[in-house]
């Protein structure tokens, strides 16, 4: 037995296998798309300021993380459908994609599809309803919220003795 041979082919089998299970067979580029959406929404929804910088909770990373990971194949290819939808919107109102437009615009459009709006496409509201709710999940479960902004004590909370039950 050729051991030398056995671990050479064993080191190339995993970046093999790497590559047929592409994320339910959708290019990386969709997901980039979907991730420059989840930023420019972050920007929006939560936007830095008072000395807090919402760039280094790492939002977007969580946000991409859930959609991949905890989202069936059905509700991501209705992600990549609502990116594509709010693309065909931009291109025809703008001239622009999403990612270029100014910051008013995309505010704009963001407040459209927040009142859930039909004319942007039911797909793109469903894309913007579970971004903006894992953005806010990844805000409330950061290390900012909740050690340095919110006052923590364990569950049950804090035994007080004198309290007065009004009966």
């Amino acid at each position: 037995m050729n051991r030398r041979g056995f671990i050479y082919r064993l080191a190339f089998i995993p970046p093999l296998v790497a590559l047929q299970l592409n994320s339910c067979g959708v290019s990386k580029s969709d997901w980039e798309l979907i991730h420059d959406f989840v930023r420019d929404v972050r920007e929006i929804v939560l936007p830095s300021g008072d000395g807090i910088v919402m760039e280094h909770l790492h939002i977007e990373n969580f946000v991409m993380t859930m959609l991949r990971d905890c989202f069936s194949p059905e509700d991501q290819k209705r992600f990549f459908e609502g990116q594509q939808a709010l693309d065909t919107y931009c291109r025809k109102n703008y001239r622009n994609s999403f990612e270029t437009l100014s910051k008013e615009q995309q505010k704009e459009i963001v407040l459209r599809l927040n009142t859930k709006d039909e004319d942007l496409g039911k797909e793109a509201v469903f894309l913007f309803s579970k971004v903006k709710a894992k953005i806010i999940q990844g805000f409330q479960q950061s290390e900012l919220l909740m050690k340095d902004m919110g006052k923590y004590e364990l569950v049950p909370g804090r035994y007080n003795g004198y309290y007065k039950i009004i009966a």
